[in-house]
C-alpha cells in the first residue's frame, strides 16, 4: 500500500473540554514526506514521518504537528507531536507554552479506502509558568482519506 501523499481526516475527543462538552470533529490534513526520488523514507521498513495541521478555526492551534509512525499491512501507527504546549486559561482561551506538547498516539486499520481507530494522549505533568502542573488523559477515535 502506497500512503505516501496528502490525507484529509477527522478526529473527536470523546472527553472535550472544548465550549459545552460536545463531541466536535476536527478536521485535519496529513503530508507524509518523502525522500528526493520521491519514496517513502524507509518504506521497506513501513516507517514513515510527516506533517500534520489541525484546522486552526476549531482548536485554536496555529502551527503543525510533527507525525512518526509505521505500516504493517493495513494496520497503522503513529504518534503526533505539536512543538509547543497548548493548555486551556481560565476564561476559555488558548495559552502558548514554551514546552513540547505530549505526544499523541494513533492507531487504525485501512478498510474501505480510509484508515480509521482510535487516538490517545497520556495523563502527564509539565510545569508552567514555573509551577507543576497536571495535564489529564484524553483520547477519541479519528478516520482518513487519500486526497
Amino acid at each position: 500500500m502506497d500512503i505516501n501523499g496528502v490525507w484529509k481526516g477527522e478526529y473527536i475527543t470523546l472527553k472535550h473540554i472544548i465550549a459545552t462538552n460536545k463531541e466536535i470533529p476536527v478536521p485535519f490534513v496529513l503530508k507524509i514526506k518523502t525522500t528526493d526520488d520521491g519514496k517513502l523514507i524507509s518504506l521497506d521498513k513501513g516507517l514513515f514521518e510527516g506533517i500534520c495541521q489541525d484546522d486552526p478555526e476549531i482548536t485554536k492551534i496555529p502551527f503543525h504537528g510533527t507525525v512518526y509512525g509505521s505500516l504493517n499491512v493495513n494496520n497503522i501507527f503513529f504518534i503526533k507531536q505539536y512543538p509547543k504546549l497548548m493548555i486551556r486559561n481560565d476564561v476559555g482561551g488558548i495559552e502558548t507554552v514554551d514546552d513540547t506538547h505530549p505526544e499523541v498516539y494513533y492507531k487504525g486499520e485501512f478498510k474501505n479506502n480510509r484508515f480509521s481507530g482510535s487516538w490517545n494522549m497520556n495523563r502527564t505533568f509539565r510545569k508552567i509558568n514555573g509551577q507543576l502542573s497536571e495535564l489529564m488523559p484524553l483520547h477519541g477515535v479519528w478516520w482518513m482519506e487519500k486526497i
